[in-house]
């Protein structure tokens, strides 16, 4: 019932529907009370209105993001392995965190921001948005900005999560690992025309995110 229940308040946060579902059996492949939850979303849109818009974008556009929950779901592959070295164990208290278990705090549920980009997107203030996922923060614009522009970030304008910090700290993990693996705080990245930056900024506002002005394209 709780995968259930987080599939449909998931639903309701991105305003999708949940059409479909299925059960298969796989005997043999999971160990015994094991189990594998997959979904997908599909949309749609006009020609005219795809993203990125790479023709658009110029030097002097804001680069505007939104906060991660935390880790999201990129990383944890060396998070088990700053776990395992120091010994410590998912039910215990978090060190970052002692309000909640190390396992809980490690795994808040990943944001969804589908409101806020389509927001952007209708009101024509959006050239391009990115989440930050596969490849941290340093490839986070892979995707999204064309050959001749470059994003220039500003890491004072944003606090690194505790759960960062605790784990760079502890697992001795260098800048250029740390920001190649994980979201560093930052889980969507959106590319706007200087002139509407506020507009946007407001917009955002109203739909209750927290947005920080944290770079611009070179």
């Amino acid at each position: 019932m709780q995968l259930v229940s987080g599939a449909s308040d998931g639903c309701v946060e991105a305003g999708c529907r949940l059409i479909d579902a299925g059960v298969a059996e796989l005997p043999g492949v999971f160990a015994p009370g094991g189990s594998d939850f997959v979904g997908f979303a599909v949309g749609m849109v006009a020609k005219g209105q795809l993203l990125p818009r790479r023709d658009l974008m110029v030097e002097g556009d804001v680069i505007i993001a939104l906060p991660s929950s935390g880790l999201h779901c990129n990383g944890f592959s060396l998070v088990r392995a700053i776990i395992r070295a120091a010994g410590l164990e998912y039910s215990q208290a978090a060190p970052f965190d002692p309000t909640r278990s190390l396992g809980e705090a490690l795994l808040p549920p990943t944001r969804i921001y589908a409101k806020a980009v389509l927001a952007l997107a209708r009101a024509g203030l959006l050239k391009g948005a990115a989440q930050v996922a596969r490849g941290g923060l340093e490839h986070g614009f892979d995707t999204v900005l064309p050959p001749r522009l470059s994003a220039q970030l500003h890491a004072d304008t944003w606090e690194l999560p505790a759960v960062l910090r605790w784990l760079a700290g502890v697992g001795k993990v260098p800048c250029q690992e740390l920001i190649s693996t994980f979201n560093c705080g930052l889980g969507m990245v959106l590319v706007v025309p200087a002139a509407v930056q506020e507009q946007a900024l407001a917009l955002l506002a109203q739909l209750h995110e927290e947005p920080v002005v944290v770079g611009h394209l070179a």
